[in-house]
Formats: structure tokens, sequence, C-alpha cells
């Protein structure tokens, strides 16, 4: 049965390799731990990831250091990130990670076929990879009726997401904010450092 697919990490934290693309839910409204999120980027990290998936119903509430390190490892391996997810704030932490340099992108659940041709999957391969993503969503209970019933509706549970998981999400959007900020500062600086170097030399 589709609920009973094998994953590594927990209940709050799972993944499961499909094809090149390693496939990430995270459970909405619930702190990570430190060692469940390492033994994740270690997946993250293996020569067999070639693409990532982040998929989540809700609001999820990774702490700024954790993100900041999820973020930097995908840039780092060049990864193509697609996450699926009909929380507004995943979508805007997705958003600020792309102005960063990762190459990422948010979807809906009923965009689940452009995520799927997004990171990768042959044409042949992506009905497989649906039902496997799929399986991994609702391993633990069925979250809608089917992938493609989020289409049309604009951010369900919402209401559902507690204080702190908006507090901790607006933190990162904002920390994210800074370190954008910070890096236009360093390019202004090299571009006027060009500047006067030219100015100089000529």
């Amino acid at each position: 049965m589709a609920n009973k697919v094998t994953f590594e990490g927990k209940r709050e934290l799972r993944w499961l390799q499909v094809g090149r693309c390693l496939v990430t839910y995270m459970e909405a409204d619930v702190p990570f731990q430190d060692k469940l999120w390492d033994q994740w980027l270690e997946a993250v990290a293996r020569p067999t990831t070639e693409s990532l998936m982040i998929c989540a119903w809700g609001a999820t509430a990774p702490n700024n250091q954790q993100w900041r390190r999820a973020n930097k490892q995908m840039r780092d391996q060049a990864l193509a990130v697609a996450v699926v997810t009909e929380a507004r704030h995943n979508a805007a932490l997705a958003k600020a990670a792309s102005w960063l340099g990762t190459n990422i992108k948010s979807f809906r659940w009923g965009e689940l076929h452009n995520a799927c041709e997004f990171v990768g999957y042959e044409r042949t391969e992506r009905l497989g990879a649906r039902t496997k993503i799929t399986a991994l969503r609702d391993r633990f209970g069925t979250v809608t009726a089917d992938e493609t019933a989020a289409s049309g509706h604009s951010t369900p549970l919402l209401t559902a997401v507690s204080p702190d998981a908006i507090s901790a999400s607006g933190a990162l959007v904002r920390e994210t904010n800074d370190e954008i900020q910070t890096r236009l500062a360093e390019v202004q600086e090299r571009l006027r450092s060009r500047t006067t170097f030219s100015r100089s030399g000529s």
C-alpha cells in the first residue's frame, strides 16, 4: 500500500531516493533535531543525489542555522531544488534562497508534474515518481484526496499554522534578506573598486 512506503529519517523529516532525486517531506509546525537535520544533509550530499525535492503541506519551521546550512549546501552542489507546498511562507523562503543563487523554485501540489520536470525526471519517469512522492507525503495519513486537489485553492491550512511557526519563518526571511543586502553591498563595493582602479589606470 502507498502509505507503507519505506523512508529514511523520522516522521517529522523523512526522505526517499527516487531515481536521481532525493525527495524530502517535512511535517508542518514541528522543530527538527540537529542530529536528524545532519543526517538529511548527509543524504543530500550523496553522489546519487543530483536534484532535490522538498515537500510540505503546511508551514515548516527549521531554525535559522539549519536553513542557512541547507541553502549553502544546495548552492555548493548546484542542485535543482523544487519546493512543493501549500504554505506561502515556505514559498517565500524558496524565493529568498533563489535570490542568494540557489537553483530553487516553488510549486503547489497541483503542479507536482511540473516540479518533477524541474528536478529532471524524464517524461517516462514522472508518473512513477509522483506516485512515490505522494506515498511519502501520505505515509502517516492522507493529507488530501490526491496531489491535484490543491489546485484552485488559496493557502489551505494557513489558519492551522501556529504563531511560533510564523515567527520562525519570519525570522528566516529577515535573516535571508539581511544576507542578500550584505551580498549586494559587497558587490557594489567591488564594482566601485573596479571603477576606481580603471580610472586610475587610464
